[in-house]
């Protein structure tokens, strides 16, 4: 196998928040630390002729549901070029049905999971029937080997190869009122919850592994010294997670004088916690609300109990913590989930308007591949035939609900326009001695709020 590895990401499905790729970048710095040349495209910012990178023996693409024929047509070009590279595949989409994608898209191999080592071995020419994680096909037969162990200590990877793609062409829009020039950084790896709607399941489990906090602020130090960044944002699917690697990161954050914001679960947040985040420069917390209905939330698995006091208390005590200490807020919600009604969609607005975040984006349910979502709507026999719909903003068919793709759409864009315009939320944020908001909304939440309203729904719908 050659020594240059060409790895490609292929275009996001949005044009707002645009981090590093994380994961490729990932891959890259495991192959240098082995000696191998990398290049990377991200064609998510980076405007380069993807035919620059066809001239290796192994290239990798790693892409999303809505681009599956996006991907399917560079692979196509790859084969007119380089008929003999072998052409990788990876991503959510991919582990969950690698079947599919090897005849769909014409991939050579898919990576599975966690695929940090899997690449090394393929790039060292490993016999792939010896190689854990992949499935290949090979005489024109698909073969899948058996998963590969999870990397039990992530400290023994590398940090992610920054220096492979240029850093100020990226936009993290989640740190609307955070310092610039920001950066990602995936601190632990999994979730514990089972929330029926999640990829994150498909690609690492229902298992978390933590690094190190001495390696978290490794990164973050080579992040500010090298690339002169002033703001992290933590991606993990629930950052204030192990009480003691959490005080350790944060006495770092402190000491380094950097401002960074998080994703948690309403129930994970902790009145100790929320004091000490903020102190050492937690400016914004991003929860996955996705409903005000207990019985929605139970619907889709989202383990916050089933008593509905409990359940709304828990979603009232998480955003009360961090108005006490002077943390923004972002809430994320979900309309057209299994056996939504007009009053279940009700108990989301009304509970908008109790908890009061600073920010928020509505999404409709999408069935995301090989989830248990993706399965009820298999079973149910009502997929889109169309993968350019499997997009948060774009998917138009509920399961086991009498609401219309027109009533939800509609939904969404009135509680936008209601709530960000309402006497109340001007009155939330002077109280705060903020206007930032309404500065995010007409400059960089605004693209959001266009891409959500616009007719791009009924463009896709009817191709």
């Amino acid at each position: 196998m050659s020594s240059e590895i060409n790895l490609i990401n292929v275009e996001s499905s949005t044009y707002v928040n645009i981090p590093e790729p994380l994961g490729i970048l990932q891959l890259a710095a495991n192959l240098e630390k082995n000696n191998f040349k990398v290049k990377v495209l991200d064609m998510s910012v980076d405007k380069r002729s993807v035919k620059n990178f066809f001239d290796s023996d192994l290239i990798g693409l790693s892409f999303s549901t809505p681009n599956v024929l996006k991907t399917k047509e560079i692979i196509k070009e790859i084969r007119s070029y380089n008929p003999n590279a072998k052409i990788m595949i990876g991503g959510s989409h991919a582990s969950a049905l690698p079947e599919m994608a090897l005849k769909e898209i014409e991939a050579d191999i898919v990576a599975r999971k966690e695929s940090d080592l899997t690449i090394v071995e393929i790039a060292e020419g490993k016999l792939l029937k010896d190689i854990l994680g992949i499935s290949y096909k090979e005489n024109n037969k698909i073969h899948h080997n058996p998963d590969r162990p999870f990397i039990e200590n992530l400290d023994i990877l590398p940090y992610p190869a920054r220096h492979l793609v240029d850093m100020d062409k990226y936009d993290i829009h989640f740190t609307w009122e955070g310092l610039k020039p920001a950066a990602t950084v995936f601190s632990s790896r999994g979730c514990f919850a089972n929330c029926i709607y999640c990829a994150s399941k498909i690609t690492w489990e229902r298992i978390v592994r933590f690094r190190s906090a001495e390696h978290v602020l490794g990164e973050i130090q080579e992040l500010k010294e090298k690339y002169g960044r002033k703001e992290i944002l933590f991606y993990d699917d629930v950052f204030p997670l192990k009480q003691e690697r959490l005080v350790k990161i944060c006495e770092g954050l402190k000491d380094m004088n950097m401002s960074w914001c998080c994703l948690s679960r309403v129930d994970t947040l902790r009145e100790d916690n929320a004091k000490l985040m903020a102190e050492s420069g937690c400016h914004m917390v991003n929860f996955g609300v996705e409903s005000g209905s207990s019985k929605i939330l139970q619907n889709l698995d989202k383990g916050l109990g089933e008593n509905p006091i409990e359940v709304k208390n828990k979603i009232r005590k998480a955003f009360d913590l961090c108005h006490k200490h002077k943390i923004s807020t972002k809430a994320s919600f979900m309309f057209g989930s299994p056996e939504e009604t007009k009053e279940s969609i009700q108990e989301t607005i009304d509970m908008i308007y109790e908890i009061m975040p600073d920010y928020m984006w509505i999404f409709s349910l999408t069935p995301i591949v090989g989830t248990e979502l993706w399965n009820m709507h298999k079973e149910k026999g009502i997929l889109q035939d169309n993968w350019s719909l499997y997009d948060q903003n774009l998917y138009n068919k509920y399961i086991n609900t009498s609401l219309s793709y027109d009533f939800v759409r509609k939904k969404i864009r009135n509680t936008y326009l209601n709530y960000y315009l309402s006497p109340k939320y001007f009155l939330r944020q002077i109280k705060r001695g903020s206007l930032k908001p309404y500065k995010a909304m007409f400059e960089e939440f605004s693209g959001a709020i266009r891409y959500v309203l616009s007719g791009k729904t009924r463009k896709i719908e009817a191709e």
